[in-house]
């Protein structure tokens, strides 16, 4: 079996919602957290990164530590999809894809 824990499990820790920590994480905050309990790969929720400008760095991160990467899009019918859509299947990625999550 394979784990990931999904980025909007720390979704207060990120700072990006309602509450605002007073030393948000960063993506390398995560990445520490899944190297440290050896998980075997990432999930990115929309909330937490940019489609556009963010997904080389998860990938780069997931291909040197042989993870798999997860990345979640926002609705299927919003304006930004194929924004997900080709961060995800045509661009960047040169780790494992296991899936894309679409609400």
């Amino acid at each position: 079996m394979n784990i990931a824990v999904d980025t909007y499990s720390f979704f207060m820790n990120f700072g990006r919602h309602r509450y605002k920590p007073s030393n948000p994480w960063t993506l390398s905050c995560y990445f520490d957290f899944v190297i440290e309990n050896r998980l075997n790969g990432i999930h990115m929720d929309p909330a937490h990164y940019d489609p556009v400008k963010d997904v080389p760095v998860p990938d780069r991160f997931c291909k040197e530590n042989n993870l798999y990467i997860e990345l979640g899009a926002m609705e299927i019918l919003s304006d930004d999809f194929m924004d997900y859509f080709n961060a995800a299947y045509l661009k960047h990625l040169s780790a494992v894809l296991r899936r894309t999550i679409l609400p």
